[in-house]
């Protein structure tokens, strides 16, 4: 899933109608216990497993949230 997923990036950003453009990936872990160990999970699960963006021309950012209430979507 992982490599679908940044292959999918990767085609995304290389048809972007706006080279210059960077396209952005956020992603959000729900945390209301304020758990370090969860936020170090959150860490390794979206930067160690879900993205890797040396390949293509976009990038991401994890969030840890406290509550759903807090996405500015």
């Amino acid at each position: 899933m992982q490599n679908d997923l940044n292959a999918a990036l990767d085609r995304l950003a290389e048809h972007s109608t706006d080279p210059a453009a960077t396209i952005q990936v956020n992603a959000y872990g729900l945390n209301n216990t304020g758990s370090v160990s969860l936020a170090n999970t959150y860490q390794d699960l979206f930067s160690n497993q879900s993205f890797d963006n040396t390949s293509g021309g976009w990038s991401y950012t994890h969030h840890t949230i406290n509550s759903l209430q807090n996405l500015n979507l």
